[in-house]
């Protein structure tokens, strides 16, 4: 049996993902939103912040860092803050994508940094994140 979250936004999770490797310069996983929220003037987001500013655009109302953008994406509070962490590299995020669609964190538990999901370095043998 899997550990995959049922109710996982897949959609909204690629979208994000696809935004920051579309946009590296405005990626910014220690700033929700950096200055403005207005995702058209070049702000930088986190990945969480990608996913309100994507919501914003789909739905017309721009949610915050708040329990409504968490509900969209489909997280209790613990995984919600796992995306959140202000050191998670891109790597980091695809493998939590992936591991809320399959239940399985990266390969054989590491994203492709070499982090598992406490990050801890397998290479080094210690956690470095």
């Amino acid at each position: 049996m899997t550990n995959f979250t049922a109710t996982f936004n897949d959609k909204l999770s690629r979208a994000a993902l696809d935004m920051i490797k579309a946009h590296p310069e405005r990626w910014n996983q220690r700033e929700y939103h950096s200055e403005k929220v207005d995702s058209n003037c070049g702000t930088a987001h986190c990945f969480i912040g990608w996913c309100d500013v994507l919501l914003c655009n789909w739905n017309g109302k721009d949610l915050g860092i708040s329990q409504q953008t968490r509900d969209s994406l489909g997280l209790d509070s613990n995984d919600f803050y796992e995306f959140v962490y202000e050191y998670n590299s891109l790597a980091k995020l695809e493998a939590l994508h992936l591991y809320h669609i399959t239940g399985i964190f990266g390969i054989d538990g590491y994203d492709t940094d070499g982090f598992d999901r406490d990050n801890f370095d397998r290479k080094k043998k210690r956690k470095l994140r």
